[in-house]
């Protein structure tokens, strides 16, 4: 059995339609050194040196909070990245909501988790490579139980 995190990852990735939007990649902050997304990183700029619409995953830690008898809750943030189309962004924040919305996964190292929209950011620019570029972010809450 995956962990968490790369059952997400994995699950993500195998849907066509995500990764026809994602042609930059689909990448779990774990993957990237501490610099994180880079103009070196493989796959994410194309031959314009534009950034490709490009799904980052960062993970946050537990709440600590007991949600119900033997349960956490911890949250994810999907990170969404297009130079060319602002439609683009809000493509994916809806394929990840009809993908992930209550979205069970069972995982080694949370055992079984349930994934629910919390909130998305807005668009915005977002300084990576060293110039602003459009972003938004979709925040979900996953709930577990304690192993």
């Amino acid at each position: 059995m995956a962990t968490l995190r790369a059952a997400v990852k994995t699950f993500l990735e195998a849907d066509a339609t995500l990764t026809g939007y994602c042609t930059g990649g689909i990448w779990d902050a774990s993957e990237l050194d501490r610099k994180g997304l880079t103009a070196q990183t493989p796959g994410v700029m194309d031959a314009k040196g534009r950034l490709k619409p490009v799904l980052l995953i960062r993970w946050k830690t537990a709440t600590g909070k007991e949600i119900a008898a033997y349960s956490e809750r911890r949250f994810v943030e999907f990170y969404i990245y297009d130079d060319l189309a602002a439609a683009a962004i809000e493509l994916v924040k809806a394929r990840l909501k009809a993908l992930l919305e209550n979205k069970k996964f069972s995982a080694a190292d949370f055992g079984l988790c349930k994934f629910r929209w919390a909130s998305d950011l807005g668009e915005t620019l977002t300084e990576i490579f060293g110039s602003d570029h459009p972003c938004d972010m979709s925040t979900y809450f996953v709930d577990y139980t304690r192993n």
